[in-house]
Formats: structure tokens, sequence, C-alpha cells
């Protein structure tokens, strides 16, 4: 099919010469002496690409390259053609958003090479903004996802509160946590950072919260359940944690891995069981006392083949509080590239001490925007406060 141009200039030689140039086995030329006329031509036909001169009668060429623009067509390649003297004025106008310019006089083969070149930029530009959409939606639809796998409100557990804030960086990120019952007495929590982010972060840490996550009455890797003996058996967190570590070792070729805090809370003796490979430490805030930051880790998931992960125990009582986060909050960096860390944590933890749960995460949160400021986020934010009532 031959390339369809649209070429505008009140110099009918210029029109003639364009025809006589471009084979007409491989274009097909229509001419306007004004563009008021091509304006007219283009609601009713489709063209491949424009040629314009600049200096015409009733507009000039940015008048009419902006007219082109108005009625949607940016898609639509343009060129513009200028006298040798011009060439700055030629500048301006592709900033404008035209597409190129040629100098006249011009040659047939400078002419042909310039039209083909321009369409298949066009082209590629097109293709390159609608690939980047579709990522954009799928982006949006795998962050719709990550939220539906985030932990629904609890429910019929008196004396325990839950509350979060999670803020992914970008659509998506390598973050991922949840809270379930494991049977009516003890309660399952994890918290999961996947290293880097976007869509090969977000794919691990759906995999592991859909391993972690334990169906109704079914084995899993955190709870075997025997149909036989109608029996729950709660695997303990350091065989969990040794589970994951065989299963996914780090990946030499990606170096991708993970870190992992995964405990369980006994809802009556308020004992809360659990292990940290390379997670950030808990921190413990007991009533009426200054919060105390848990230093107890073992190496992310993956690192040391059979390594025998330890667990530790933090016993609760009425009013404390626990809270889990992710390396995002302590690893905040401000404009001078100091961390956040742990302590500054800590503190803003303490000074929301006679505040209600939510309100101290909120502040937390605050404090950290605050010694952020305008320096951008480049790591997800995650903190799971848990309060004994």
């Amino acid at each position: 099919m031959a390339t369809r141009i649209l070429a505008v200039d009140d110099d009918i030689i210029t029109l003639e010469l364009i025809k006589t140039l471009l084979p007409s086995d491989d274009f097909s030329v229509t001419a306007f002496t004004n563009p008021v006329d091509a304006l007219a031509s283009l609601k009713k036909n489709s063209y491949d690409l424009i040629l314009s001169d600049y200096f015409m009668p009733q507009m000039d060429g940015r008048e009419f390259l902006e007219e082109v623009r108005k009625r949607g067509i940016d898609d639509l390649p343009f060129i513009f053609l200028t006298a040798n003297t011009d060439v700055q004025q030629a500048i301006e106008l592709i900033k404008a958003g035209a597409d190129d310019y040629i100098c006249k006089p011009f040659q047939a083969s400078e002419l042909i090479f310039r039209i083909g070149k321009t369409i298949k930029e066009k082209k590629n530009q097109r293709a390159i903004e609608l690939f980047n959409v579709r990522i954009v939606k799928d982006l949006e639809s795998a962050a719709l996802l990550q939220r539906a796998l985030l932990p629904q409100p609890f429910t019929g557990i008196d004396n325990i509160t839950f509350d979060w804030i999670f803020n992914p960086c970008n659509e998506i990120g390598g973050d991922i946590f949840n809270i379930f019952k494991l049977d009516n007495d003890h309660i399952g929590i994890f918290s999961i950072d996947v290293s880097g982010h976007g869509v090969s972060a977000a794919l691990l840490s759906f995999a592991l919260s859909k391993i972690l996550s334990p169906l109704p009455d079914q084995s899993s890797l955190i709870r075997n359940y025997t149909e036989t003996h109608r029996r729950i058996m709660i695997v303990p967190p350091g065989e969990v944690a040794g589970h994951l570590n065989i299963r996914f070792p780090l990946d030499s070729i990606t170096e991708q891995y993970f870190t992992l805090l995964y405990g369980i809370l006994d809802r009556k003796s308020l004992e809360f069981c659990y292990v940290s490979a390379g997670h950030p430490p808990i921190i413990h805030h007991a009533y009426k006392a200054f919060p105390r930051i848990m230093y107890k880790t073992s190496p992310a998931i993956g690192f040391i083949a059979g390594f025998e992960y330890q667990e530790h125990s933090i016993y609760l009582k009425s009013g404390d509080r626990l809270y889990l986060y992710t390396d995002g909050i302590i690893e905040t960096r401000n404009a001078e590239k100091q961390f956040f860390g742990e302590k500054r944590f800590a503190d803003a933890l303490t000074e929301s001490g006679d505040s209600t749960l939510k309100e101290a995460l909120q502040a937390s949160v605050s404090a950290l925007n605050q010694w952020r400021g305008r320096t951008k986020a480049n790591d997800d934010i995650f903190i799971l406060g848990i309060e004994i009532a």
C-alpha cells in the first residue's frame, strides 16, 4: 500500500517537485496550497505523514501544527520544509511537536529517507507507548492482587488487637505479611521482605504468601492436619524456616533472596514464639516501659544450607505491644544520607505510648516522613502492631 502524504505549501512549484520526487508506486501525495484546506481534508481522510512549509497564508506552520495536534492527531508524523537560513526556527518547531525538518532545496533520496525514517520512528514510539500502557495495567492488576493477599480485620479475639500500615514504594513490591488462626488458641504471623522491587520480587512474595497461609482442614508447611484423628499439629517456627531454607536456596543468577519473621502467638499464655531470618529486630514495648529492640536474628533464607534456625520467645502482659516491620522503615535515608534506624523508630513509638495502637503506627510513619523530607522513598513501608488488652 502506498504511503499517504499530505503536502502543504503555498509554493505550487514545491508541491509539484514533491510529487515528482516521490515515486507514485510507493507514495500517494495530496497537496494543498493553504493549511485551512489541509485541515478540512484531515477530517475526511487519513494520512501517514504531513509535509508542511512554515510561511503560508491564513496561518503559519506552527499554527497549522498546533491545530493538527489539537484535533488529537498526536501520532501523525509531521515534517517541516524550511530554508537553510531558518534551521534554528525548525529546531524550535520540533520542540513544539514536529518530528523532523528538511531544508530546501532537497533531493529525492533525502526526502524519501526522511519520510521513511520519521514514519518508522513514530510507529516505534506508538508501540512503546502501547507497551507501557499494558505494563501499567499489569502492575495495577498485580497491586490489586497484592492488596487482596493482605489479612482481613481480625474478629473474635477479645484480648489481642492487630493493626498495620503497608505502603509499597511502587505499584508492587516484595513485602508481604499475614495474620491467621492456626487453631482456637494459636495465631500465626509472618512478615516477608523479598530482595529487590517490582514484578520479580512480587512474584516470589505472592508464592511465599500462598505457601505460608493455611487452608481449612488441609496440611501445609506451617500446620499438619490429620483427618483420621481430627487433630492439628502446629509446625514450630524454627522448622518452618528450615523447610523454606531448603526449598529456596540463594539463586546465584538472580541473587534474589528473602528475609522472614514467623511467629506463633499463644492466646492463653501470651507467649510469642518466633524465628527471625535476616529480618529487622522486633520491638517489644512493654506497658509503661521503654521499647526494647530484640536483636535476635539468623541469616536470611537460603544463605546457609542446612542452617538450624533458633526460636526465641517473648512473654507478653496486659498493655504490651509488639512491632514487626521490614527494613523500609529503618533504612530510610534523609537528605544527608543518614538512616532512620531502629533507635529513632523506637523513640517515635515511645512518644506515642499513651496513644491507641493505630495512632502509634501513624505517628511513627509521620516521624519517618519528616525524617526523610523530600527524599524519595525507595523501599516498601510496612509496620504491624500487636497489642494485648
